[in-house]
């Protein structure tokens, strides 16, 4: 009987000290929500596909590129590109760049046999006033 009891009063103690370490945490979190400004726009924010050369029956070389502007700098921009080919993605661009009012990507492919090839950037930029 005294077993128990000892055993009992050992993981009361454990659990009320534990209990008191977890509330005494300070937490931080994890996510910091930016809210939207209606007062700041980008300037200019496009995609582009072209055909650079056509090498020979099915090889040619495509150039993708994705841009963006501000009218002055932030803290921390982030453009990011996906394309893809006949619906399935063929790949991703990303660019992270602090204090910048604009951002470039860039790349070039070779590829064969034809195919339907669409792109789709998201631009995102944070205000710490």
């Amino acid at each position: 009987m005294k077993k128990w009891s000892v055993i009992t009063i050992v993981v009361a103690i454990t659990s009320f000290i534990t209990i008191i370490y977890i509330v005494g945490l300070q937490s931080k979190p994890a996510i910091t929500y930016f809210p939207l400004d209606k007062n700041f726009a980008f300037t200019t924010a496009e995609t582009d596909i072209q055909l650079f050369t056509d090498k020979g029956i099915d090889d040619y070389e495509i150039i993708w590129k994705a841009s963006s502007a501000t009218e002055i700098p932030v803290y921390l921009r982030q453009d990011v590109s996906l394309l893809f080919d006949n619906g399935r993605l063929r790949g991703a661009l990303s660019k992270w760049v602090q204090d910048t009012d604009t951002i470039h990507l860039k790349r070039m492919l070779t590829l064969e046999d034809s195919s339907l090839y669409e792109a789709i950037s998201f631009h995102h930029g944070e205000i710490h006033e």
